[in-house]
């Protein structure tokens, strides 16, 4: 019912507005926020949350004024008579940002917490930190928050959403870049969704985008493949998906 997107350019915005199927089945974003989606879109650090229901508010959070900062982008929903507050992130990348992406991570888990008024709370998005990554680990408050994918999946069978050592999409940068990419972060799980909740439970989850343009339309008219071509995946980054149920 909800999808989160970083690193959403305007023309992207504008073709998915344009596809009749996710018009008809994502009615709803955080995007319409000024009222005029087509010509001013709301996209904060590139961002977009779009939905099945109805959005009742968007709100912008930012650790510290500045803006140059990372903000969250929250979407506030009501999905069987409980408030739902759905929050979009995007933390820092580099390798050396460990630091100011646990100040964040910790900044918004405050914010999205028990005292927030919401009765569930989901973080999603760009964490970018693998397995193990500390400080950013320790910021995450398990006792409220669960992790979908170690909730529903064994913590040893991957859930990578990073994955340079066979996304060819990632291959086209230049080869020192693409090298430094395998040795910093190798295959990692840098995409996750937490959930905050006394009544959603996880059924199951998935990882999705990992398989080719081609492979995903097996109706493509292979005589006009060139030859060497190669299958590219959606994008640089697989996204991850789950299903939750009310207990």
């Amino acid at each position: 019912d909800l999808i989160c997107m970083q690193e959403l350019k305007s023309s992207l915005l504008k073709s998915l507005l344009a596809n009749p199927w996710f018009a008809e089945n994502y009615p709803y974003s955080t995007a319409d926020f000024h009222g005029d989606v087509q010509d001013r879109p709301f996209l904060p650090w590139f961002m977009c949350t779009f939905s099945k229901k109805p959005i009742l508010a968007t709100s912008v959070y930012y650790r510290k004024p500045h803006i140059s900062t990372r903000c969250f982008l929250v979407a506030t929903l009501e999905i069987n008579q409980r408030r739902l507050d759905v929050c979009n992130i995007y933390l820092n990348a580099s390798l050396s940002g460990g630091c100011e992406r646990a100040m964040n991570l910790g900044f918004a888990f405050s914010i999205m917490g028990r005292d927030s008024g919401s009765d569930d709370a989901i973080i999603a998005g760009g964490f970018h930190f693998k397995d193990g990554f500390t400080p950013e680990t320790d910021v995450v408050p398990r006792e409220d928050w669960i992790d979908v994918w170690l909730e529903a999946v064994d913590e040893n069978l991957g859930g990578a959403t990073f994955k340079p050592s066979s996304n060819l999409s990632i291959h086209p940068c230049p080869e020192a870049h693409l090298n430094a990419l395998r040795n910093m972060w190798g295959d990692s799980r840098l995409d996750r969704i937490y959930v905050r909740s006394q009544a959603w439970k996880v059924s199951k989850v998935d990882i999705v985008g990992s398989k080719s343009l081609e492979d995903e339309n097996e109706e493509r008219d292979h005589s006009n493949k060139k030859k060497g071509e190669k299958k590219l995946c959606p994008s640089k980054r697989y996204g991850i998906v789950t299903t939750l149920f009310c207990s």
